[in-house]
Protein backbone atom coordinates (compact mmCIF):
# COMPACT_ATOMS: atom_id res chain seq x y z
CA UNK A 1 0.00 0.00 0.00
CA UNK A 2 0.98 3.44 0.24
CA UNK A 3 0.05 6.28 2.80
CA UNK A 4 -0.73 9.61 2.30
CA UNK A 5 0.48 12.19 5.15
CA UNK A 6 -1.20 15.55 6.15
CA UNK A 7 1.74 17.89 6.40
CA UNK A 8 1.81 21.31 6.13
CA UNK A 9 5.51 21.88 5.87
CA UNK A 10 4.61 25.64 6.27
CA UNK A 11 2.81 25.26 9.24
CA UNK A 12 4.10 22.31 11.09
CA UNK A 13 7.26 20.64 12.30
CA UNK A 14 8.11 16.92 13.42
CA UNK A 15 9.17 15.81 16.74
CA UNK A 16 12.29 13.61 16.02
CA UNK A 17 12.07 11.23 18.26
CA UNK A 18 8.39 10.49 18.43
CA UNK A 19 7.60 11.68 14.93
CA UNK A 20 4.34 13.24 15.98
CA UNK A 21 2.96 16.41 14.10
CA UNK A 22 4.12 19.61 15.70
CA UNK A 23 2.09 22.78 14.92
CA UNK A 24 3.97 25.77 17.07
CA UNK A 25 1.19 28.71 17.43
CA UNK A 26 -2.77 28.42 18.21
CA UNK A 27 -3.55 30.63 14.88
CA UNK A 28 -1.17 28.28 12.84
CA UNK A 29 -3.55 25.25 14.76
CA UNK A 30 -6.56 26.92 13.13
CA UNK A 31 -5.15 27.54 9.82
CA UNK A 32 -3.88 23.41 9.88
CA UNK A 33 -7.10 21.83 11.18
CA UNK A 34 -9.03 23.94 8.84
CA UNK A 35 -7.17 21.95 5.72
CA UNK A 36 -6.99 18.47 7.98
CA UNK A 37 -10.77 18.88 7.98
CA UNK A 38 -10.60 18.89 3.52
CA UNK A 39 -7.76 16.20 3.84
CA UNK A 40 -9.93 13.88 5.76
CA UNK A 41 -12.87 14.84 3.60
CA UNK A 42 -11.25 13.87 0.41
CA UNK A 43 -10.41 10.92 1.81
CA UNK A 44 -13.61 9.96 2.85
CA UNK A 45 -15.01 11.16 -0.91
CA UNK A 46 -12.11 8.93 -2.66
CA UNK A 47 -12.85 6.03 -0.66
CA UNK A 48 -16.28 5.86 -1.53
CA UNK A 49 -15.78 6.00 -5.72
CA UNK A 50 -16.02 2.70 -6.78
CA UNK A 51 -14.31 2.80 -10.33
CA UNK A 52 -11.63 0.26 -11.67
CA UNK A 53 -9.91 3.57 -12.98
CA UNK A 54 -9.85 5.51 -9.77
CA UNK A 55 -7.25 4.84 -7.11
CA UNK A 56 -8.90 3.28 -4.24
CA UNK A 57 -8.46 3.84 -0.49
CA UNK A 58 -7.96 1.44 2.37
CA UNK A 59 -7.85 2.85 5.08
CA UNK A 60 -8.48 6.59 6.99
CA UNK A 61 -6.70 7.50 10.23
CA UNK A 62 -5.50 9.88 12.96
CA UNK A 63 -2.65 9.27 14.45
CA UNK A 64 0.95 11.27 15.31
CA UNK A 65 -1.15 14.65 16.17
CA UNK A 66 -1.74 14.28 12.25
CA UNK A 67 -3.86 12.30 9.64
CA UNK A 68 -3.12 9.29 6.83
CA UNK A 69 -5.17 7.28 4.32
CA UNK A 70 -3.93 3.90 2.91
CA UNK A 71 -4.19 3.18 -0.82
CA UNK A 72 -3.56 0.65 -2.76
CA UNK A 73 0.38 0.93 -4.16
CA UNK A 74 0.63 1.57 -8.34
CA UNK A 75 4.40 1.26 -9.14
CA UNK A 76 4.42 1.49 -12.52
CA UNK A 77 5.04 4.72 -12.83
CA UNK A 78 2.43 7.28 -14.60
CA UNK A 79 1.48 8.47 -18.10
CA UNK A 80 4.13 11.24 -18.29
CA UNK A 81 6.73 8.63 -16.88
CA UNK A 82 6.16 6.58 -19.92
CA UNK A 83 6.49 9.52 -22.71
CA UNK A 84 9.20 10.95 -21.30
CA UNK A 85 11.25 7.48 -21.39
CA UNK A 86 9.56 5.95 -24.67
CA UNK A 87 8.81 9.07 -26.41
CA UNK A 88 5.31 9.97 -27.73
CA UNK A 89 2.74 6.88 -28.10
CA UNK A 90 0.77 5.36 -31.18
CA UNK A 91 -2.70 6.33 -31.52
CA UNK A 92 -4.11 3.37 -30.63
CA UNK A 93 -2.29 3.24 -27.21
CA UNK A 94 -2.82 7.13 -26.63
CA UNK A 95 -6.79 6.65 -26.96
CA UNK A 96 -6.91 3.35 -24.71
CA UNK A 97 -5.50 5.30 -22.16
CA UNK A 98 -8.16 8.27 -22.51
CA UNK A 99 -11.23 6.15 -23.28
CA UNK A 100 -9.99 4.82 -19.40
CA UNK A 101 -9.41 7.73 -18.05
CA UNK A 102 -12.65 9.07 -19.63
CA UNK A 103 -14.87 6.16 -18.23
CA UNK A 104 -13.28 7.25 -14.32
CA UNK A 105 -14.18 11.09 -15.42
CA UNK A 106 -18.14 9.78 -16.61
CA UNK A 107 -18.74 7.91 -13.32
CA UNK A 108 -17.16 11.18 -11.11
CA UNK A 109 -19.23 13.49 -13.33
CA UNK A 110 -22.03 10.77 -12.46
CA UNK A 111 -21.96 11.59 -8.74
CA UNK A 112 -21.61 15.66 -9.25
CA UNK A 113 -17.73 15.45 -8.80
CA UNK A 114 -15.01 17.26 -10.78
CA UNK A 115 -11.35 16.01 -10.90
CA UNK A 116 -10.08 19.67 -11.81
CA UNK A 117 -6.65 18.44 -11.70
CA UNK A 118 -6.71 16.02 -14.82
CA UNK A 119 -2.93 15.41 -16.33
CA UNK A 120 -0.39 12.81 -17.64
CA UNK A 121 1.51 12.97 -14.44
CA UNK A 122 -1.97 12.19 -12.47
CA UNK A 123 -2.23 9.11 -14.47
CA UNK A 124 -0.84 5.69 -13.51
CA UNK A 125 -0.37 2.87 -14.98
CA UNK A 126 -1.62 -0.21 -13.14
CA UNK A 127 -0.07 -3.22 -14.43
CA UNK A 128 3.03 -5.04 -16.21
CA UNK A 129 1.37 -5.24 -19.59
CA UNK A 130 0.86 -0.91 -20.12
CA UNK A 131 -2.77 -2.08 -20.22
CA UNK A 132 -4.50 -0.17 -17.44
CA UNK A 133 -4.48 3.41 -16.16
CA UNK A 134 -5.40 4.63 -13.00
CA UNK A 135 -6.42 7.84 -11.88
CA UNK A 136 -4.87 9.56 -8.63
CA UNK A 137 -4.83 13.34 -7.01
CA UNK A 138 -8.04 14.23 -5.55
CA UNK A 139 -6.55 16.98 -3.62
CA UNK A 140 -8.53 19.87 -5.82
CA UNK A 141 -11.59 18.03 -6.65
CA UNK A 142 -14.55 19.46 -5.87
CA UNK A 143 -18.40 18.19 -5.66
CA UNK A 144 -21.85 19.52 -6.52
CA UNK A 145 -24.89 19.60 -5.06
CA UNK A 146 -27.89 18.66 -7.13
CA UNK A 147 -28.32 22.02 -8.43
CA UNK A 148 -24.90 21.91 -9.98
CA UNK A 149 -23.54 24.80 -6.97
CA UNK A 150 -20.19 23.89 -5.46
CA UNK A 151 -20.61 22.45 -1.79
CA UNK A 152 -16.59 23.64 -1.37
CA UNK A 153 -15.28 26.76 -1.49
CA UNK A 154 -11.56 25.70 -1.86
CA UNK A 155 -9.86 27.46 -4.57
CA UNK A 156 -9.71 25.37 -8.06
CA UNK A 157 -5.79 24.66 -8.49
CA UNK A 158 -3.93 25.66 -12.32
CA UNK A 159 -1.86 22.84 -14.17
CA UNK A 160 -0.07 25.08 -16.62
CA UNK A 161 -1.31 23.48 -20.58
CA UNK A 162 -3.74 21.13 -19.30
CA UNK A 163 -6.24 23.56 -17.08
CA UNK A 164 -9.12 25.04 -19.54
CA UNK A 165 -9.39 28.97 -19.21
CA UNK A 166 -12.57 29.28 -16.18
CA UNK A 167 -10.02 28.09 -13.95
CA UNK A 168 -7.49 31.07 -14.34
CA UNK A 169 -10.97 33.28 -13.46
CA UNK A 170 -11.75 34.62 -10.58
CA UNK A 171 -14.69 32.38 -8.61
CA UNK A 172 -13.46 29.94 -11.12
CA UNK A 173 -15.38 26.51 -11.27
CA UNK A 174 -18.46 27.70 -9.10
CA UNK A 175 -20.94 25.37 -10.57
CA UNK A 176 -20.83 22.15 -12.26
CA UNK A 177 -19.37 21.79 -15.26
CA UNK A 178 -17.69 18.70 -16.76
CA UNK A 179 -16.52 20.87 -19.88
CA UNK A 180 -13.72 21.33 -17.13
CA UNK A 181 -12.37 17.97 -16.90
CA UNK A 182 -13.44 17.25 -20.81
CA UNK A 183 -10.41 19.84 -21.86
CA UNK A 184 -8.19 18.49 -19.59
CA UNK A 185 -8.52 14.62 -20.90
CA UNK A 186 -7.82 16.72 -24.66
CA UNK A 187 -4.85 18.65 -22.88
CA UNK A 188 -3.80 15.08 -21.83
CA UNK A 189 -4.20 13.12 -25.17
CA UNK A 190 -2.23 15.84 -26.80
CA UNK A 191 1.00 15.18 -24.76
CA UNK A 192 0.30 11.52 -25.47
CA UNK A 193 0.64 11.90 -29.23
CA UNK A 194 3.60 14.78 -29.07
CA UNK A 195 5.33 14.23 -25.91
CA UNK A 196 4.67 18.07 -25.53
CA UNK A 197 3.03 19.61 -22.93
CA UNK A 198 0.13 22.01 -24.64
CA UNK A 199 0.31 25.74 -24.48
CA UNK A 200 -1.39 27.34 -22.38
CA UNK A 201 -5.56 27.76 -22.55
CA UNK A 202 -5.23 31.45 -23.23
CA UNK A 203 -2.41 31.08 -25.86
CA UNK A 204 -4.79 28.70 -27.32
CA UNK A 205 -8.03 30.50 -27.03
CA UNK A 206 -6.29 33.39 -28.95
CA UNK A 207 -3.85 31.43 -31.75
CA UNK A 208 -5.33 28.21 -31.58
CA UNK A 209 -3.83 24.62 -31.35
CA UNK A 210 -0.32 24.52 -32.65
CA UNK A 211 1.04 22.21 -35.57
CA UNK A 212 3.08 19.81 -34.77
Amino acid sequence: VAIKEFFMKDYCERDEITASVIIPTEGTRQIVDRYKVKFLKEAQMIASLKNEHIIQIHDIFEENNTAYYVMEYVNHGSLKDIVELEGALVESKAIKYINQIADALSYLHSRNILHLDIKPSNVLIDDDDNDKVILIDFGISKHYDSDGAQTSTTPAGISKGYAPIEQYQQGNISTFTPSTDVYSLGATLYFLLTGETPPEASIIYEDGIPST
